[in-house]
């Protein structure tokens, strides 16, 4: 910082009794530019012969004691700056640490540690050295007697977080003005959440006008919680790829009892705040969400069995920026918010008919794999043999005119397995047709797979007055006998498929075929 004042100094004295107006006039002056850096406390001064009319009416109104006065203000501000780094200490980051951590634990504001260390947020590591203020006498006594008090008395961050073990997960910040990336903190005090440095993190606080992404971190203090649920939303198919994704979302229950320093309740509303683990592989995400809920149960059911005998005390560390009111729309609103994570189509397909094999989810797992053309549309059911019997000449008929089909297949041993076919059903006459988009497809251990064309042959559907027949070899990929009651599944050529039920013949017990809804 570089300040600069200027003082007019008149080389020619005045006296008493004399014209001092007249002398001022006609007196010659030297001019006395005082000039501040941060980093030279003496004041410098130049000589000048020439000035302009604002320099001289400016010299007229200031003093000496003026100069004196911005003079040791600024000194006074930068001897308490250097006051203030002769009593910084060196500090180890623990594994635990993170700035709002620090920022309790030390009472110095974030912006204060990164500018006395030069560094940013995301250069915070584990074993790293900082400078941190050195903590006076006062701080000390006061630390003394709060470790003498209750364990559930108001306990300094560094003690909330040096107690016991703690866990971190990779999460987002389910919010209303965007799903925010960042760190958890679980203790068995403390949920602490870090938002990560990263430009969409910085768009979005641009966004809501923030002036840090810091101000996106929440404190929650266990003794606000009332219950956590993992709750989980249905399938949704991603825009551009041949797949679905499940969402998990871990929605904390606060306490209407809570002291917020951020969350005002004037009314009997039931505050929640939800996180969602950010992975991107299906069965770590769903292991990790897992893991994440039972720690806060883990942690409430220890805070009960240790509080039984305990009078409990308000605690004042907890800082939510963003929360929801349950209510009956806020389950849509999940849906929204956390649709751009798996850069999912805005629409959910449906059911407009009761499946007697599908789930909705397993539903949308078949329909992510079809075109995109069809990934928007609702489907409804054009034949069950539980509801037109197990007519082969009811099906054909219902089937007529309606492409493309997803036929559903259950045996008397539960497996579930089927076809797109990008055609209906229709008498080919020993020949066969259809085009490479069908595909093959079955849920095996509750996992699904699909298997598409391989372009060794053609062979895609068949049709004829004994049964229907999709892919080929030297046997078919799937057989259905004209009776609805039995069939096969058999490698095929056309693509490269293991028998699909659970033995090569299988007995129907539920044949579904749905098409697009009108």
């Amino acid at each position: 910082m570089r300040s600069v004042l200027s003082y007019m100094n008149p080389l020619n004295a005045f006296s008493k009794g004399q014209n001092n107006d007249k002398l001022r006039q006609e007196a010659q002056y030297e001019i006395i530019n005082f000039e501040f850096v941060s980093n030279d406390y003496q004041p410098i001064y130049e000589r000048w012969n020439k000035y302009d009319e604002k320099e001289y009416k400016y010299a007229q109104e200031l003093t000496l004691d003026d100069i004196e006065d911005i003079y040791l203000g600024s000194y006074d501000q930068l001897t308490q700056t250097i006051i203030e780094e002769q009593n910084l200490v060196d500090y180890v980051l623990q594994e635990d640490d993170t700035l709002y951590g620090l920022q309790i634990k030390f009472n110095i504001t974030q912006n204060r540690i990164l500018k006395i260390n030069d560094i940013s947020p995301d250069c915070l590591l584990p074993g790293m050295k900082i400078k941190v203020p050195k903590r006076n006498e006062i701080q000390q006594q006061e630390q003394e007697q709060v470790k003498n008090e209750s364990y559930f008395g108001r306990n300094t961050m560094d003690e909330i977080m040096n107690k016991g073990t703690s866990k971190k997960f990779t999460v987002f910040y389910i919010t209303q003005v965007g799903s925010i990336e960042g760190t958890i903190t679980i203790n068995q005090d403390i949920l602490l959440f870090d938002p990560e440095i990263n430009d969409y993190n910085q768009n979005l606080a641009l966004q809501q006008k923030k002036q840090s992404i810091l101000q996106f971190q929440a404190c929650i203090m266990n003794d606000d919680i009332l219950i956590a649920d993992l709750i989980d939303l249905p399938n949704r198919i991603s825009r551009n790829k041949n797949r679905c994704f499940k969402d998990y979302l871990i929605k904390i229950y606060l306490k209407q009892s809570a002291k917020f320093k951020k969350l005002k309740i004037d009314q009997p509303i039931q505050p929640v705040v939800t996180f969602r683990i950010s992975n991107e592989d299906p069965k770590q995400f769903l292991q990790k969400s897992q893991e994440f809920h039972e720690s806060i149960l883990d942690i409430l059911k220890d805070k009960l069995d240790h509080n039984e005998q305990l009078e409990q005390k308000d605690t004042d560390f907890t800082v939510i920026p963003y929360y929801d009111i349950e209510s009956e729309e806020l389950y849509e609103q999940y849906l929204i918010r956390t649709n751009f994570i798996w850069g999912g189509q805005e629409f959910i397909p449906q059911m407009m008919s009761q499946s007697s094999i599908l789930s909705s989810d397993e539903f949308i797992e078949i329909v992510a794999h079809i075109p995109s053309l069809f990934k928007t549309c609702n489907w409804q059911l054009v034949f069950s043999n539980i509801i037109h019997g197990s007519s082969y000449h009811t099906l054909l008929n219902n089937c007529q005119g309606k492409n493309p089909l997803i036929l559903v297949i259950k045996d008397l041993k539960d497996h579930k397995f089927g076809a797109y076919l990008s055609e209906e059903p229709k008498l080919s006459f020993g020949k066969f047709y259809g085009n490479g988009e069908t595909y093959l497809w079955t849920f095996n251990d509750d996992e699904f797979h699909t298997f598409r064309w391989t372009e060794k042959n053609n062979d895609f559907q068949y049709c004829e007055q004994d049964g229907i027949a999709v892919g080929c070899g030297d046997k078919f990929g799937i057989y259905i006998n004209n009776s609805l009651l039995y069939g096969y599944s058999q490698k095929c050529d056309t693509f490269d498929n293991p028998p699909l039920s659970s033995e090569g013949d299988f007995n129907i017990k539920v044949i579904e075929i749905w098409g697009l809804s009108d």
